[in-house]
């Protein structure tokens, strides 16, 4: 890429930068897009839930405490471990 292309790329990064997310926090949803999945005559089809082993559960608990947290839906930081009686 020579550098009046990288001067195009810069500036159309710039010219949208909302459009990109800055950190992991800023993230969220939009009506903007739809999408149809189609599968034809197949009907649906029901599965139960797969839970993630204990180890990787542990993880997933607590990143979402502390997205939540960053996300203010939290008024304290959230306490990471577990608690042994």
């Amino acid at each position: 890429m020579d550098e009046n292309q990288r001067r195009q790329v810069a500036n159309l990064l710039v010219k949208h930068a909302s459009t990109f997310s800055e950190t992991d926090y800023d993230i969220g949803r939009t009506g903007i897009v739809r999408h149809k999945i189609t599968t034809g005559d197949a009907q649906p089809i029901k599965q139960s839930l797969r839970r993630p082993l204990f180890h990787i559960n542990e993880k997933i608990d607590s990143q979402m405490s502390w997205t939540c947290f960053k996300k203010g839906l939290f008024k304290n930081r959230p306490v990471l471990g577990l608690v042994t009686l």
